[in-house]
């Protein structure tokens, strides 16, 4: 008569067995199929690639990125030191392509202010102002205190001759920061 009473015991117990065989084989695969994680740059490639940054050898610094599988972790530190030596070169379309990229990976967020300045340097020097205006008010959207961004709008303006729009981007950064010494002084420059 025991036995009787284990057997529907063992038969209740049957669909849990099978649930966990169930998320067994799930782990499995997923430990399985997972996709690899991407090999980060080691600091050892990344000293030497600073070191020709540095030395301002940027066919080396080329050289040394070309060598790192693009697959390879670091994606910001892939194009920002691309951008950064194509920019040294004077290559400014790839700049602006490699920093564009950064900015990118930080889509919407206020890291992405930095990479759009960048952006706009490289128009600017390139000589396209109007994408360089572009690119460092979208800065200035991003992080409104990004006193880098608001000093490179005045600075183009001033440069253009734009007296009374620089004047205006450096009161609307002034209205943000208040103790920028710098957006003080280009504000003087607009009245002279």
């Amino acid at each position: 008569m025991n036995e009787g009473k284990k057997t529907p015991g063992l038969i209740r117990m049957i669909p849990l067995l099978l649930v966990l065989v169930l998320a067994v084989i799930v782990l499995c695969a997923l430990v399985i199929f997972a996709p690899p994680k991407p090999k980060q740059v080691s600091d050892s490639t990344k000293r030497e690639i600073y070191d020709s940054l540095t030395k301002k050898d940027y066919n080396q610094t080329i050289k040394l990125m070309s060598k790192l599988n693009q697959k390879d972790g670091d994606k910001e530190f892939v194009c920002s030191t691309l951008g950064e030596a194509n920019m040294g070169k004077g290559n400014y379309p790839e700049a602006v392509r490699n920093f564009e990229s950064c900015a990118k990976l930080y889509e919407g967020q206020k890291k992405s202010a930095l990479y759009k300045n960048l952006v706009g340097n490289a128009y600017r020097l390139a000589g396209n102002s109007d994408l360089a205006i572009k690119n460092y008010k979208d800065a200035t959207i991003l992080n409104p205190f990004s006193q880098t961004a608001w000093v490179n709008l005045v600075m183009i303006d001033l440069t253009r001759g734009e007296k009374a729009q620089a004047a205006e981007s450096a009161k609307e950064g002034l209205e943000l920061m208040p103790q920028s010494e710098e957006l003080k002084n280009l504000l003087k420059k607009t009245r002279e």
